[in-house]
């Protein structure tokens, strides 16, 4: 069974490593991996030399990351009639590849299940023992089909070459957190396509946030912004309300525009940030 691994890495070198420590030991492996490194020209991979790994250099001078573009820039490289997507956070459990590739079919896309780790100070065995459920998102024994597209997320997906070239991919205009996610999942919808969500495991790898989310204000701000414009709806909502409540931007739910009205100070910062959160 072939098929292509497509992950996008900016930072994280050492997720990067981790994660595919945990491919090698996959029972089902990728034919083929494609790396898209977003301004890591000199990102090194020589380690990891028996694995089919192709580098793919993607150079952009804003500090609000082109994720879109880099998934799409992957399966264009990719070779394979399959597509799987993983965060570069995310380390597969032995068992994903396979779980997942027993439900694939042209019409669907299927999502994994993601376990969040601790922050882990030596190896990476038994993840499963320390990992967690995200307490907001919904848990099932088994594959199900899933009529919410909203529940879409693209830290571990897979779906054919065929059908993401027909939904045209992720909406390029989207940059930097927030969006693009929401945005597939219901040009998905839109093609007809059928969401599975499947039993199968992935370990997110823990790193700091802020909660809400102060260093992406205004990258959330424009995504919001253009995905209102695109869908006539308002997307990251609880974002938009806490933000709102901060004194940081100007909005109404009922309203078509967002103003930034300032900005996070130090204080506002230090206050948001989790050292050692799991998960927003």
């Amino acid at each position: 069974m072939t098929f292509s691994l497509i992950i996008t890495v900016s930072g994280r070198i050492d997720h990067l490593r981790n994660q595919l420590i945990g491919i090698k030991s996959s029972i089902l492996y990728p034919t083929e991996i494609i790396v898209v490194g977003i301004n890591e020209p000199g990102l090194d991979l020589s380690e990891f030399s028996e694995m089919a790994i192709t580098v793919v250099h993607m150079e952009h001078n804003s500090t609000r990351l082109p994720i879109a573009k880099a998934r799409n820039q992957g399966a264009a490289e990719a070779s394979c009639d399959k597509l799987f997507f993983l965060d570069v956070d995310c380390i597969p459990d032995q068992s994903y590849f396979e779980e997942m590739i027993t439900y694939f079919k042209d019409d669907r896309v299927l999502m994994g299940t993601p376990y969040y780790l601790p922050k882990i100070h030596g190896g990476y065995n038994n993840l499963l023992e320390i990992a967690i459920p995200h307490p907001h998102r919904p848990q099932y024994k088994e594959a199900v089909q899933e009529n919410d597209f909203n529940l879409f997320w693209s830290l571990c997906f897979a779906m054919s070459r065929e059908s993401f070239m027909n939904v045209g991919g992720f909406d390029e205009k989207f940059l930097g957190y927030g969006g693009e996610d929401t945005d597939f999942g219901w040009k998905l919808k839109d093609a007809g396509m059928k969401l599975w969500l499947i039993n199968a495991k992935v370990y997110h790898q823990q790193h700091p946030v802020y909660v809400p989310p102060l260093g992406h204000l205004e990258a959330i701000v424009s995504n919001a912004t253009y995905f209102y414009a695109k869908r006539g709806s308002w997307i990251m909502e609880n974002w938009l309300v806490a933000f709102k409540q901060m004194g940081l931007i100007n909005w109404e739910p009922d309203g078509n525009i967002i103003e930034i009205i300032r900005y996070p100070n130090s204080e506002e910062k230090a206050k948001a940030f989790r050292e050692d959160a799991l998960f927003m």
